[in-house]
């Protein structure tokens, strides 16, 4: 039997629809625009170095003159940024690689008596702007641990130095069968 739907029921039920946002997939003329990808900080130190004039330009500025370095980047040219002139005050330590570890903090005297560093540069971006990615940071290497990632108490972030670790970490998703199902 047929029984008619009340006036108030169906006014409730149309309120409660009524709030819900709207969804892209309510929309097909909305449903395509996608934000912009967020804006990424790579850092890659080159403990041995790098020969300076096959990368730093000798032009400033943005339409700078590309090196040989350089030239294999020059379709991302627009994407990142050359930094060049830093210079960090005070990093004669005991050993003669000690500025390694204040590379990303410039914190004074590494490897002296008493020294403390100090939060890197990736740490101080990754609090600011670490939550619009999955990962507010990564931090690799490539033969031990050690890296130059510190945070604001100056203790050392280990790098992550197994690659098949940092697949499972970014693209592994579930369960510990059904993460096995996917390797």
């Amino acid at each position: 039997m047929f029984r008619p739907l009340p006036r108030r029921t169906f006014l409730k039920a149309s309120g409660v629809s009524l709030a819900l946002p709207l969804l892209e997939s309510m929309n097909p003329a909305f449903a395509n625009v996608v934000d912009p990808p967020p804006k990424r900080m790579v850092l890659i130190c080159t403990t041995l170095g790098l020969h300076p004039p096959a990368l730093w330009p000798a032009t400033p500025g943005a339409e700078y003159e590309s090196t040989e370095y350089l030239e294999l980047l020059k379709d991302h040219k627009k994407e990142f940024t050359l930094f060049s002139g830093l210079c960090h005050e005070s990093q004669a330590g005991r050993r003669p690689h000690d500025s390694e570890t204040t590379w990303l903090t410039a914190a004074r005297k590494p490897g002296t008596a008493g020294f403390r560093n100090t939060i890197s540069v990736d740490q101080v971006a990754a609090n600011r702007l670490g939550y619009v990615t999955r990962f507010p940071s990564i931090t690799l290497g490539s033969n031990n641990s050690l890296s130059q990632s510190y945070t604001s108490n100056g203790v050392m972030i280990p790098a992550m130095t197994r690659p098949a670790k940092l697949f499972s970490e970014l693209f592994l998703q579930g369960s510990p069968s059904e993460i096995e199902l996917q390797k």
